[in-house]
């Protein structure tokens, strides 16, 4: 093996490794967008669930 060829392999190695990276970061990112959109969405359904209740009440205690 030549020293430019090793020099080529290490050089699209080093691009596949950060390639990799980047693209982790971004599947990391979506999954953590995703929990927050979750537990966004649990939060929303919690106070929907407060405000039957309390409707309930009002009307008469059903």
């Amino acid at each position: 093996m030549t020293e430019w060829t090793q020099i080529g392999i290490f050089a699209i190695n080093v691009a596949i490794a950060f390639g990799g990276g980047v693209l982790w970061q971004k599947v990391r990112g979506h999954d953590q967008s995703l929990e927050r959109g979750r537990q966004r969405m649990e939060s929303i359904d919690n106070k929907l669930d407060k405000l039957i209740v309390q409707v309930a009440k009002l009307n008469g205690g059903k």
